[in-house]
């Protein structure tokens, strides 16, 4: 009787190689994606800033001065956004405005996030925090 010396499945060594490499490419894309998240974010809270800027200067036009201080959102969606909820209460973000003579300066600033500095804009489009 002759046996036939027939393997089934793979051995030890390419599991091992595959599941490396498999590790190594994972490693890349997670830091990828969380650049892309962290980027977005950044992108995001700019884009709302220009939003209260511009929510500003409408406010500026119909009352004679700028819409300030506060922190509370409703507050701000009220008086700058006509109550809609154009800001969202997500707790992705932390908004702020406050009075400067003569201008305002709204900061935002991002929740769990690598980037720790507030964001800003004031009433001559600077996004200077100090």
């Amino acid at each position: 009787m002759k046996l036939k010396n027939k393997t089934l499945g793979f051995t030890v060594i390419e599991l091992v190689l595959t599941l490396t490499i498999v590790g190594i490419l994972a490693v890349f894309g997670i830091q990828t994606y969380s650049g892309h998240i962290e980027s977005t974010k950044v992108t995001t809270a700019n884009n709302l800033l220009k939003l209260i800027s511009l929510a500003q200067e409408e406010y500026r036009s119909e009352f004679s001065n700028y819409f300030c201080p506060t922190n509370n959102l409703s507050d701000i969606n009220q008086a700058l956004f006509a109550g809609r909820q154009t800001l969202a209460d997500d707790e992705m973000f932390t908004y702020s405005i406050s009075c400067l003579t003569n201008g305002y300066r709204a900061s935002i600033q991002i929740n769990n996030s690598t980037t720790t500095e507030p964001l800003c804009i004031d009433h001559l489009n600077r996004s200077d925090c100090s």
